[in-house]
């Protein structure tokens, strides 16, 4: 029999396909009985009266099936293609990856799929992380997505009635990857030939856009109409999830380029280009001019840099930090005159579930009015819990300050400073970011001299 062609109608019926998945999938044995009784079913005839087998004639017969490795072959091509349009089969494929997975390479028919099938299933069961973002695309397909949000714009009347924020989505949009803005087109299927990752990016922004426009998808919408109900389902998804956290300017801020200032500005957004130029000196701070008491709490990783970050401070305040206390998790340093206290917690890690309440704890023990959360630039990672500890802590303490500090950043030139810190940014809602090296660092191209301490300590010590 030649490769199977699906060409599924819309009126399908998927629970015959899932019944016919939960029959097929589980038997990793040809065994030639089963295979016989499942011809008996119901969705049997439904199914394959329904699915093409041949490019000759479409066939809709099943006299080409003639076991059950076979069967499940057909059954698990059919899944995989109905998947992004059907959110029920994408349901059922996430929660039975690991069986297709094991089928695929046991099963001598889907072996020779064997690589394009977990790939698909990667993308399904990781799909966030596939989404591209809207910066890395090419420029035909950002000309495509952006004449998408304006024709959505358009037709939906929503053009008219635009408030402060969709233009300034549109406008950051625009800047983030230069297009062709006169480019348009009439036929909507170049929507449906964009590579499903890239469709989603697009569903993603068409969503943010109905958001900012206090808009839903009830509008009538030939773009919308073009966008597959699973991914209509996943953008909103991201939508909800991004502004529940930070608010609606998230969506906004995502798309914004990082620009270079000579140092840190007041609304806490970027850091010093001079950093990058010439290393901080040692210049000792008098702590009893500081007003009021502070108390930094110091938390991140295991191994990101806090301690360091709290030596390098150390050494410079008129009046060095010494331990005062040790704590069960983490240990209190004040300086001789009380007005300076920084907590140095345990490092957490991501299946750590109380790592949110334990922080909390410290916070309303100690009287805790600074948060200096810090991140490894190597890592080259910002992880959504880390995010949420954030976003969760601000919002239990709304009168604490928040300062986010990237350590070992021995680079504030590179392209991966800038998609950090910008990632970074969407994620945690304009919090106050400072690159800092706290150790000269050895590079290729000789040693990088330490800098940032000091704009570190004069935005946690000042009010």
């Amino acid at each position: 029999m030649n490769e199977v062609i699906v060409r599924a109608p819309s009126d399908l019926n998927i629970s015959y396909l899932i019944e016919a998945a939960n029959d097929v999938l589980v038997h990793s044995k040809d065994d030639i009985k089963y295979f016989e009784s499942l011809k008996d079913k119901k969705w049997y005839h439904y199914l394959f009266e329904k699915i093409t087998f041949n490019k000759d004639n479409e066939l809709r017969k099943a006299n080409g099936v003639l076991n059950l490795a076979k069967m499940q072959d057909i059954i698990i091509k059919i899944l995989l293609q109905l998947s992004e349009s059907r959110n029920e089969i994408y349901t059922f494929i996430t929660n039975n990856s690991t069986l297709i997975e094991e089928l695929s390479q046991s099963n001598l028919y889907i072996q020779k799929q064997q690589k394009a099938i977990i790939a698909i299933l990667k993308q399904i069961k990781y799909q966030e992380s596939y989404i591209p973002k809207y910066q890395d695309l090419s420029s035909k397909n950002a000309d495509i997505i952006f004449a998408t949000l304006k024709k959505l714009a358009q037709e939906s009347g929503l053009h008219d009635k635009s408030n402060e924020l969709t233009q300034q989505y549109l406008r950051t949009v625009l800047m983030c990857n230069p297009v062709n803005t006169s480019f348009d087109f009439d036929n909507l299927d170049e929507i449906e030939n964009l590579g499903v990752q890239i469709r989603q990016r697009l569903a993603i922004m068409l969503y943010e856009y109905l958001y900012l426009a206090d808009a839903d998808d009830t509008i009538q919408s030939d773009v919308l109409d073009r966008i597959s109900p699973h991914l209509k389902q996943v953008a909103k998804d991201s939508v909800n999830k991004s502004t529940q956290l930070m608010g609606k300017e998230v969506l906004i801020l995502q798309y914004e380029k990082i620009e270079t200032v000579e140092k840190v500005s007041e609304d806490g957004l970027i850091y010093s280009s001079s950093t990058d130029k010439t290393a901080d000196s040692i210049e000792i701070m008098d702590i009893s001019s500081l007003k009021g008491s502070v108390c930094a709490l110091l938390v991140g990783k295991s191994g990101v840099g806090k301690t360091t970050l709290l030596q390098s401070i150390s050494e410079r305040i008129s009046s060095p930090l010494k331990t005062d206390d040790k704590e069960n998790g983490y240990v209190i340093c004040t300086d001789s005159t009380r007005k300076l206290t920084i907590i140095d917690a345990d490092g957490f890690s991501y299946n750590d579930n109380n790592t949110i309440s334990e922080y909390d704890k410290i916070i309303q023990k100690q009287h805790v009015n600074r948060l200096v959360f810090c991140i490894n630039f190597t890592s080259n990672r910002f992880e959504e819990y880390e995010a949420s500890i954030i976003a969760t802590l601000r919002k239990n303490n709304p009168n604490m300050k928040v300062v986010i500090v990237l350590t070992q950043c021995y680079n504030t030139k590179s392209k991966d400073f800038e998609r950090m810190v910008t990632y970074i940014k969407s994620k945690t809602n304009y919090a106050t970011i400072i690159p800092v090296l706290c150790v000269d660092w050895e590079t290729d191209g000789g040693i990088k001299k330490s800098f940032g301490v000091n704009d570190v300590m004069s935005e946690v010590f000042n009010e």
